[in-house]
């Protein structure tokens, strides 16, 4: 299943001709994408374990899950504003030329970062309770499942904030 959403997310990008007239839009994803499914592993894997332990139940409400939920959003916005103010700062003292504004570039990684954040904490939370009430170990689960599909939606991620920025 992991492969096929690989080849999903390459062909998406292969399709989307936006990147090409920004290439550091290219040098960007693997960071981005990586990030986020970081992001979506820890929060899956804790929920795993409090699955696993007893202190969660499999269903989508209680306080073990409001503060992995929070935990994530916290680790995502912290993360995804760092890599954009460093990207502005980095970029002039590096000598780098960009073609494109450093503040809009920090916006769009700023912007598709928050969004992807929200939508792998989404999708490692519903992996984790689900696999747990149907017998399968999230452990096995959720990693793959939540950096596969986050590779797809971190690219429509970047897709859509270049067009809210306006790259």
């Amino acid at each position: 299943m992991a492969l096929l959403l690989g080849i999903v997310a390459g062909q998406i990008l292969n399709l989307t001709r936006s990147f090409m007239l920004v290439p550091w839009i290219l040098f960007i994803i693997p960071v981005v994408n990586g990030i986020g499914g970081n992001i979506g592993t820890v929060i899956g894997a804790r929920l795993s374990s409090a699955l696993h332990m007893g202190t969660m139940t499999p269903r989508l409400q209680g306080k073990p899950l409001e503060q992995n939920i929070l935990t994530g959003v916290v680790l995502g916005i912290t993360t995804y504003l760092s890599l954009a103010l460093f990207s502005v700062v980095l970029a002039p003292m590096l000598g780098l030329e960009m073609n494109v504004d450093s503040v809009r570039f920090a916006l769009v990684i700023a912007l598709s970062g928050f969004l992807l954040t929200f939508v792998v904490i989404a999708i490692s939370m519903l992996a984790a309770i689900n696999s747990f009430k149907y017998g399968l170990d999230p452990d096995n689960f959720v990693a793959p499942l939540t950096t596969s599909s986050g590779d797809i939606v971190g690219i429509l991620c970047l897709i859509l904030a270049l067009k809210v920025v306006g790259i």
